[in-house]
């Protein structure tokens, strides 16, 4: 093994670490319970530092828009990362030399090194969740924008039932909870999990079974523009539900039913799933560090 580095994913319940090499190979990957605040973070990165002190350097993932100086914008679920200079206050207390990335643009750069985008110049990822998060990379390397919100596919406008809505409120798993909930009249709260709403749909319920569907639809919609926005060679889709079973073959049929009557050529996207799973933001960290050099 050469050079290895301490990797972080900061997770809103949980935080993962592990020694990741210059290969991406993944060697030691533990849990912890995510510190309420920023001192109880930076106490346990130098407890990290301690279990492996010849890691070259510091790699971490996070959620939130994050700037090359190392400053956290935007809100997540860990409300303390965001406004102070993260990157220099572990740097400082570590005395490590550090690199931070968003948690999606850190999934995307692990396909692009060592995934199912490696081969390809152009990638989309595509992360669906409680939102919809995702990344843009160009020639291996992760696009931000001008304002650190490339890749924001949630914001995306689409309209329902004539009014417009954003693509997280209509294709994200919490909308598919919701629009069981709404259909069957109960409180959302109550609502079944994802999964049961699939299983249920396979047993006949009507109520999943058109939830189901018009989830689909609403993903097909999104990336029928986002792949005649971009062109890319490959869209890749993470997040929990796209491990199930039949997942890309659903999503290819609503798309071809919604490109089927249109009066103008389309383009028919190439999709699939990412090929890491819970080691993708570790491993893409470290990605982003060799490509940065902890600057």
């Amino acid at each position: 093994m050469g050079e290895s580095f301490l990797s972080i994913d900061l997770g809103g319940t949980y935080t993962k670490y592990g020694l990741i090499d210059q290969e991406g190979n993944v060697s030691k990957t533990h849990r912890i319970i995510t510190p309420k605040d920023l001192s109880g973070l930076l106490e346990e990165v130098n407890l990290m530092i301690n279990e492996y002190p010849n890691s070259k350097g510091i790699a971490i993932s996070a959620p939130g828009a994050v700037s090359h100086s190392g400053v956290i914008h935007g809100t997540s679920a860990i409300p303390y990362i965001h406004g102070p200079n993260i990157k220099a206050l572990i740097q400082q207390s570590t005395g490590k030399m550090v690199s931070i990335e968003n948690d999606a643009n850190c999934a995307a750069l692990a396909e692009s090194w060592k995934g199912n985008a490696q081969k390809v110049q152009n990638a989309i990822v595509i992360v669906v969740g409680t939102g919809i998060g995702g990344a843009f990379i160009h020639q291996g390397v992760v696009q931000r924008g001008k304002h650190l919100h490339a890749g924001e596919f949630g914001y995306m406008l689409i309209k329902h039932e004539e009014q417009w809505s954003s693509w997280s409120e209509l294709a994200a798993t919490s909308s598919l909870r919701k629009e069981v909930a709404r259909q069957k009249s109960i409180p959302y709260e109550s609502i079944f999990t994802g999964e049961q709403i699939f299983e249920m749909a396979s047993n006949g319920d009507p109520e999943c079974i058109r939830a189901i569907k018009q989830f689909f639809y609403y993903l097909a919609v999104g990336i029928y523009n986002i792949q005649h926005m971009y062109d890319p060679d490959i869209i890749l889709f993470g997040g929990g539900i796209s491990a199930r079973e039949g997942f890309i073959t659903e999503l290819y049929r609503e798309y071809e039913a919604l490109t089927e009557n249109m009066h103008f050529e389309t383009i028919r996207p190439k999709l699939d799933t990412c090929s890491f799973k819970q080691h993708a933001n570790l491993v893409g960290a470290v990605k982003h560090f060799l490509q940065s050099e902890g600057n």
